[in-house]
């Protein structure tokens, strides 16, 4: 299922009264579709907010436990308890105490299984393909040594394109496309990336990008960049 803004609204105030004794704060309540936090509970002054995702397929008791979980984060700004969140003593009763009225185990990470909704599955298996899909690795020769950056294409463009420049001097750039280098950590500065002095490259790394296909002209090839 799908939560909704009314839904979140009539949980809050049930668990307002069973749990907090109706001494919480007014929540304003934001829907997401992110996929790394399936909640989120903020405060700036006295404006308090819960996130909360529809990225993915839950049942109700699994929002409410997310739902339930934010709200303890809000009751402990709300008192003033900043830094006890998940360990703290103030944190350790109000979780006991909701998991006691409710029957929901209030824990700091999600052990479900979790599915993708259906208005997702798109866009998580795009995701999962971008993860197996050949890799684009810029070699920046300095001479000297070479530094190598798995990235993105707006990044290959920039650096093809001479807007981009790695320290004082000016390297000779070239682009390859390989699924060679999986465990590599991809970034978008062209700052982050391996360095290999001649012999190191010429050993390891070059065997490689003579078997990946490199990129003689970025504008020609730029649609089938991933």
């Amino acid at each position: 299922m799908q939560v909704t803004i009314s839904q979140l609204t009539a949980w809050f105030n049930e668990f307002k009264g069973i749990v907090f004794d109706n001494d919480m704060p007014k929540v304003r309540f934001i829907l997401t579709n992110t996929r790394t936090q399936l909640g989120r509970a903020t405060r700036r002054g006295n404006d308090y907010s819960i996130k909360i995702t529809n990225y993915y397929d839950r049942t109700a008791t699994q929002f409410r436990n997310t739902l339930l979980h934010e709200m303890c984060h809000i009751w402990c700004y709300y008192k003033g308890y900043r830094d006890d969140h998940h360990t703290g003593y103030h944190w350790q009763q109000i979780t006991d105490k909701a998991y006691r009225l409710t029957g929901l185990l209030i824990t700091r990470t999600c052990s479900d299984k979790l599915v993708p909704s259906e208005a997702n599955k798109a866009k998580a298996q795009a995701i999962e393909a971008r993860k197996t899909a050949p890799a684009i690795i810029v070699d920046f020769d300095y001479g000297t040594h070479h530094f190598l950056v798995k990235t993105t294409k707006k990044v290959v463009w920039d650096a093809s394109d001479g807007r981009v420049i790695i320290g004082y001097s000016r390297p000779k750039i070239s682009v390859y496309v390989s699924d060679a280098f999986p465990n590599w950590q991809s970034s978008r500065s062209l700052n982050r990336g391996y360095k290999y002095g001649v012999f190191d490259y010429e050993r390891k790394v070059q065997p490689l990008l003579e078997k990946a296909r490199k990129v003689e002209n970025i504008s020609e090839v730029w649609h089938t960049l991933r």
